[in-house]
């Protein structure tokens, strides 16, 4: 029933760019846990995801095409938080959305954690590529008037995280820039 609560969802508003359904964990078996992935708190979601703290999974979304063509579409040149980077995209350009109470997917919790894309993130290849989207993002959050203190203090805590990682790597230059 997911893709059909997810159509139903869209059509019940035209103006939405997307919809949110929640995305339960399971180990074994759905339901088996309490868990969501994506629990809403009082945050901004924006915020959530600029802090790191992904709100939503890519498969808990459903998109009008239109949407996506106005945005842009995956930046398959990124190694990682490509999903990261379209939803930040997407809040930043102030897209129509809303989350729908409803768990419609299920994702399991491996034992053997650590075999995703985001598990190397903290190679040279993915921080380059950190680096420039972080950036990215900065200028984004200034060209539309939406950087406030808490952003910038974020956003300062995720270059620290870089530079600690350039370190690291031994690249002291790159972590002081």
């Amino acid at each position: 029933t997911c893709l059909a609560g997810r159509v139903e969802a869209m059509r019940a508003d035209a103006s939405l760019d997307f919809a949110v359904f929640r995305l339960g964990i399971f180990k074994q078996q759905p339901n088996d846990t309490p868990w969501l992935w994506n629990t809403e708190t009082s945050e901004s979601d924006l915020d959530r995801f600029l802090r790191l703290d992904v709100p939503w999974g890519t498969c808990s979304l459903v998109w009008k095409r239109a949407a996506l063509e106005r945005l842009g579409l995956w930046d398959e040149r990124l190694p990682s938080f490509q999903d990261w980077d379209i939803h930040v995209r997407a809040l930043i350009a102030g897209m129509k959305y809303t989350r729908v109470p409803v768990i419609d997917t299920h994702c399991r919790i491996h034992e053997q954690v650590g075999k995703s894309i985001s598990a190397s993130n903290k190679s040279m290849k993915h921080l380059n590529s950190h680096e420039t989207l972080f950036k990215q993002t900065l200028e984004a959050l200034r060209a539309s008037h939406q950087m406030n203190y808490r952003r910038r203090t974020i956003i300062a805590g995720e270059l620290f995280w870089l530079a600690e990682h350039f370190l690291a790597h031994g690249e002291r230059s790159r972590a002081r820039r």
